[in-house]
């Protein structure tokens, strides 16, 4: 028994049940084990952050588009923290620290400059659409949470808006339950297209992640904003 297979299989529980004694007893040995390599709850959970976090594929520089290497990034961040909840507790408790993300984002940085960016104009981009696929990332494990639950997020929603339709929620039941809120590609998409205009270059240098292609053609920022875009 190592660090290395006592990470491995707290990557394998889940987060909210992960314990010293939950990965022994999955390992087949006593607690008193565990404490000749780990430290304590709080160093298995960076274990098995570290051990999930190097398994996960990071974008290649194949001096793309800045537009869709920035994607590339945030579709990374956001499948990382969605897919690997244990990563994104670490992340925001601050466990996972600058000498795991500094090498990745001095990586981002060089590419954006061979594409014309300064240091600091690649740093304030990647920070708009690091913050969209966080915020998407959050949104994606409340919804498991809820679901795992028994309650998912737009049975409740539903619930709330029909019991009170003549009431608190007068607005909101106005609009369509059935709706749905524009995708995170789509999402990015705007976010690329507002640092392009900031940037002085149009729309159509900007190239969609979904279709990996530039955006001549295919929806308006404002079609994506309503929701007309891409599903």
């Amino acid at each position: 028994m190592d660090r290395e297979l006592i990470a491995h299989t707290a990557s394998e529980v889940d987060q909210a049940s992960l314990t010293m004694r939950a990965v022994a007893e999955r390992m087949g040995v006593g607690v008193a084990s565990l404490y000749y390599h780990v430290k304590d709850r709080a160093d298995l959970g960076r274990l098995a952050a570290e051990y999930s976090a190097a398994r996960i594929s990071v974008p290649k520089d194949r001096d793309q588009h800045w537009s869709l290497w920035l994607a590339e990034w945030a579709e990374y961040t956001r499948q990382a923290f969605a897919s690997h909840p244990v990563i994104f507790e670490q992340f925001l408790s601050g466990a996972l620290g600058l000498d795991r993300t500094l090498p990745n984002l001095d990586t981002i940085v060089g590419h954006m400059e061979r594409h014309g960016f300064t240091a600091d104009e690649a740093l304030a981009a990647y920070s708009l659409v690091s913050a969209c696929a966080i915020g998407a990332a959050a949104t994606e494990v409340r919804a498991n949470n809820f679901r795992k639950q028994g309650k998912p997020e737009d049975v409740q929603y539903r619930a709330l808006i029909q019991d009170h339709q003549t009431g608190n929620f007068p607005h909101l039941a106005m609009a369509d339950p059935d709706a749905q809120p524009p995708s995170f590609q789509d999402r990015i998409y705007v976010t690329l297209v507002g640092i392009a205009a900031m940037r002085g270059e149009g729309i159509e240098t900007v190239v969609h992640p979904d279709t990996k292609k530039y955006t001549a053609g295919g929806p308006t920022s404002e079609e994506v904003v309503m929701g007309e875009g891409r599903a």
